[in-house]
């Protein structure tokens, strides 16, 4: 009998020591998504982005609340440098991020307010990484574990990882468990939830990026109660 219960003991053991940790997993998963993104491996090539990203929002009744066209550069080499202009209300918006200093000129003005700056730093970041994950992810995260599987509201299965990224926003990550496509993320945005999912992609020298995303107000959860807002992105390098 005793035998008996070591050995299930050591099979446990065994069982238990073979295991990936939940961090080991989650990044197996990323290293996967990159390589299906990236199939011929150009992203590490890549010096420049630039590109149009159109935002039209929508309320509960999804009426369209308005539309913005934001005008993104990424440089990627030698460091990261970010610009961002649109226009609102006949007025030039622009935003720019050299690598050490984040600037804002409204028109012929210059915002100064430190704290406002920080929030477009925050912003200009956020559009990279909407753009370009999971590509960029292993760059911009301090800390990743898997979860779990759940069922989508489309009824498609989706790996789940949690990460942390450097600036210290916490995205909930989806992968399809058959090729480790990323497929949208959860996000807590100003004390509520969103869902971003990605639901068109282009293809642009052999590196999968997103062509179109839907935005949807959520639960904690994850379930969604409206559309929020849809997102295009138009390569123009």
């Amino acid at each position: 009998m005793k035998k008996v219960i070591y050995l299930l003991l050591l099979s446990s053991f065994l069982l238990y020591s073979c295991s990936p940790s939940p961090e080991k997993q989650a990044q197996s998963i990323i290293d996967a998504s990159v390589l299906f993104h990236d199939a011929e491996r150009n992203w590490g090539d890549t010096e420049l982005i630039k590109v149009n990203r159109v935002v039209k929002n929508f309320n509960q009744e999804a009426d369209e609340l308005s539309s913005q066209t934001f005008n993104l550069e990424f440089r990627l080499k030698p460091f990261f440098e970010a610009k961002s202009y649109w226009v609102k209300d006949s007025v030039v918006h622009r935003v720019t991020f050299d690598g050490l200093k984040v600037s804002y000129w409204m028109g012929q003005n210059e915002v100064l307010n430190e704290g406002f700056l920080a929030n477009k730093k925050s912003e200009l970041e956020s559009f990279y990484h909407d753009f370009t994950f999971p590509l960029s992810l292993n760059a911009n995260i301090s800390s990743a574990y898997y979860q779990n599987k759940i069922q989508l509201s489309d009824n498609r299965e989706a790996e789940i990882v949690q990460t942390e990224l450097r600036n210290g926003n916490v995205l909930t990550l989806f992968f399809l468990p058959e090729n480790h496509q990323f497929i949208g993320y959860k996000r807590a945005n100003r004390g509520e939830h969103e869902v971003v999912n990605t639901v068109e992609v282009q293809q642009i020298k052999g590196v999968i990026f997103p062509a179109k995303k839907e935005v949807f107000a959520a639960d904690s959860l994850g379930n969604h109660l409206f559309l929020k807002s849809i997102i295009t992105y138009q390569l123009t390098n």
